[in-house]
């Protein structure tokens, strides 16, 4: 039988990944379930954000989509996290943050994933929703 400490110690073992959470859209809406009960309590903001990501040549929509998902995972903060939630979108939690902040947020993904010399060429656009 493992104590306290022992749990303690396997939690907090170092071996988080670094970035924004990245998860499945179960695990995804598991956790924004207690995030928005706690939101409830707290009073504090949160931002959903749905992008969708457009390319001419549907061929070159899952590299794209991919090139995205890693924008979004080295643009993001370690507290957000996103999942894919079709083939063409990304559904992101931005934790305690406003409607500046969360537009700035999103506009880093979007440039990032520009500044890419060899990005496919795709629209990227978004709706943001205050939780």
């Amino acid at each position: 039988m493992a104590d306290i400490n022992t749990i303690l110690q396997e939690l907090d073992s170092g071996n988080a990944a670094s970035g924004t959470f990245f998860c499945s859209y179960d695990v995804f809406r598991k956790i924004y379930d207690m995030e928005f009960r706690l939101q409830k309590r707290t009073g504090i903001s949160n931002y959903v954000v749905l992008m969708t990501v457009s390319v001419e040549n549907a061929d070159l929509l899952g590299e794209a989509m991919e090139k995205v998902r890693t924008c979004i995972v080295s643009s993001l903060r370690e507290s957000d996290m996103a999942t894919e939630c079709s083939d063409n979108q990304f559904l992101i939690l931005l934790q305690v943050c406003d409607d500046e902040n969360a537009v700035r947020a999103i506009d880093r993904i979007v440039d990032k994933y520009n500044a890419q010399e060899d990005s496919i060429k795709a629209d990227i656009t978004y709706e943001l929703h205050e939780q």
